[in-house]
């Protein structure tokens, strides 16, 4: 399994890319660093893509600069990524 992101750090949006998913239903999820989760993206039977993050919660606020975490957990197995967001 791999994750990683480009552009990052980035300014309007990034692109996190996974692969070697199991193929079932996995989630990604983006969180800041005091471990709370600002938006959740389902993944269903691909074991590699991407998925597109513009910088906004789930609420549609646009996030601060700052770090963020992304993490997918496919069955046992989760994988983090860091992303730098600047506005």
């Amino acid at each position: 399994m791999s994750l990683n992101a480009t552009p990052n750090p980035f300014n309007q949006f990034t692109t996190v890319h996974y692969s070697g998913l199991a193929g079932k239903e996995t989630g990604l999820a983006i969180y800041n660093l005091e471990g709370k989760m600002i938006r959740k993206f389902k993944i269903t039977g691909k074991t590699n893509g991407s998925i597109i993050w513009n910088g906004i919660d789930m609420q549609g606020n646009p996030m601060a600069s700052g770090i963020y975490i992304a993490r997918v957990l496919n069955g046992s197995h989760s994988l983090k990524t860091r992303l730098m967001l600047f506005r």
